[in-house]
């Protein structure tokens, strides 16, 4: 076990050095009566790999202590802590693992302590930042939850250099947004983590190429591209064989495979099918391209159309207050003291942003880019669109604002995409920013919130602990 010296620890001193973290001998053996629900979960291979992650957190406020509680509960058996600043009385609003008897001492180092409870069988170390990109080397992961976002951009650059997975989790009052990179050349061996079960087969045509449908009751959930193998059929039996089937999806319970089966029999009964899972290689972004072409995870497809105004907020306020930072404030940039001053200078950044960036004028055909598709053109009196209304396609108004202050209905998705119900496709008139969720943001930005803390601290703590994950590039979430 690694000895952590946390009690000699005053204002002005560096925690402890990670050098003894690659010393630390592997684990022999899982607590299983502890860890027992996670072994049914993820598996008695998945809980060891992730026994033997190595992750390290930096900030230790709200957020840093919800992502370590997460991973050290989780079976993490390695945790590096960096955290500088000691703790102050603001610490504690959303902070829980501080105390008032913490304050005036190293953050990271009362942090670690208190974790030390929660799994004495861990090892918990505080982490000093200088030298930190030499540190990094030394973990699985490297999830960051405070910084500026030049600073951000420059340990994402180092994680993808030495194959260290990145996320980066930063929490503003009533927003949050995660950001994951895994590399260019993530494998994923299972994508959903279930069994691929068999599906009944209702009926085969004789055609070219041959349709399959599936009984009523069930949908294949299978996507283009996907294989399956098809046995048990009677009357098309050349059909049953070891080989799998490329398949293209033509409905939920039908789909078509390359094969000629005008020669076969009629087909009769019976048959099922199952699909093949193969190992699936991911791309990520680095966070200097997504700042610069986002690929967002939308989680709620009502409000997909704000995630590109948050991005844009975000960086909003990130420049603001690192340009505040650079004349010697020695207040929160946004504190109340700032009042409303503040907000503008923030909103005039985001027009600045949003304009120098292209998303008031990105056409459709702008590769990696994003289009913003004015709904009026499409969207029926009722709201329908091809008579589904909004709430079933996922449609909502955007907020969005022309030039001219009049509101339309839009939304901000990756070129292409259908996402909200309608084609993405420009109609010619400038799009701007929404100016309130510019305001909402700024206005609480330097407000950290223990609900917030928690979901953001789970999403991130997720990620590193399913290693396959879905969400790619940004997610930013508004309350």
């Amino acid at each position: 076990m690694v000895t952590m010296d946390v009690d000699k620890l005053v204002e002005g001193s560096h925690p402890p050095s990670v050098a003894t973290v690659s010393s630390i001998p592997p684990l022999k053996e899982i607590d299983e009566l502890r860890y027992s629900r996670l072994i049914f979960t993820l598996g008695r291979a998945g809980m060891n790999s992730l026994s033997r992650s190595r992750v390290l957190v930096v900030g230790c406020k709200g957020l840093g202590a919800e992502v370590a509680k997460n991973l050290i509960l989780s079976g993490v058996r390695v945790l590096g802590l960096v955290d500088d600043e000691v703790t102050c009385i603001a610490d504690l609003g959303a902070q829980f693992l501080l105390t008032e008897a913490d304050l005036g001492h190293n953050r990271a180092a009362a942090t670690a302590r208190k974790l030390k409870e929660f799994n004495p069988l861990a090892d918990i170390v505080a982490v000093p930042s200088l030298g930190l990109e030499n540190t990094v080397r030394n973990y699985t992961a490297l999830v960051v939850t405070t910084g500026p976002m030049p600073f951000l951009i420059h340990l994402d650059s180092i994680c993808r250099s030495h194959g260290v997975l990145f996320v980066a989790a930063i929490s503003r009052g009533l927003f949050f947004s995660v950001f994951v990179d895994f590399g260019d050349t993530f494998l994923v061996s299972d994508d959903t983590g279930e069994p691929a079960g068999s599906i009944l087969v209702e009926g085969i045509t004789q055609e070219f190429p041959a349709t399959v449908t599936v009984v009523e009751e069930q949908r294949h959930g299978l996507e283009d591209g996907d294989e399956v193998v098809l046995s048990g059929i009677k009357g098309m039996e050349e059909l049953n064989r070891d080989a799998p089937y490329s398949v293209t999806v033509t409905g939920r319970h039908s789909f078509t495979i390359p094969v000629d089966s005008r020669p076969y029999g009629r087909y009769l009964s019976g048959g099922y099918f199952q699909k093949l899972k193969h190992e699936r290689k991911l791309g990520f972004l680095s966070m200097e391209n997504a700042i610069r072409s986002p690929e967002f995870c939308i989680s709620d497809p009502v409000k997909s159309s704000r995630s590109l105004h948050l991005h844009v907020a975000f960086q909003a306020v990130d420049e603001f207050e690192r340009r505040q930072c650079e004349q010697g404030s020695t207040l929160s940039p946004l504190s109340p003291s700032f009042k409303d001053e503040a907000v503008e200078e923030v909103l005039g950044l985001a027009r600045e942003i949003w304009e120098q960036s292209g998303f008031s004028v990105r056409n459709s055909d702008c590769s990696n880019g994003f289009a913003v598709g004015e709904a009026s053109e499409v969207v029926e009196e009722e709201g329908a669109i091809d008579g589904i209304s909004p709430a079933e396609r996922g449609v909502a108004e955007s907020g969005l604002q022309e030039d001219g202050g009049e509101s339309i209905s839009s939304s901000a998705l990756p070129t292409g995409s259908s996402l909200s119900g309608f084609p993405a496709r420009m109609s010619g008139k400038r799009v701007s920013i929404d100016e309130d969720i510019v305001r909402h943001l700024a206005q609480s930005a330097h407000v950290e919130l223990s609900p917030i803390a928690a979901i953001a601290g789970g999403i991130a703590a997720q990620e590193i602990m399913k290693v396959c994950t879905f969400l790619q590039s940004f997610l930013l979430l508004s309350i």
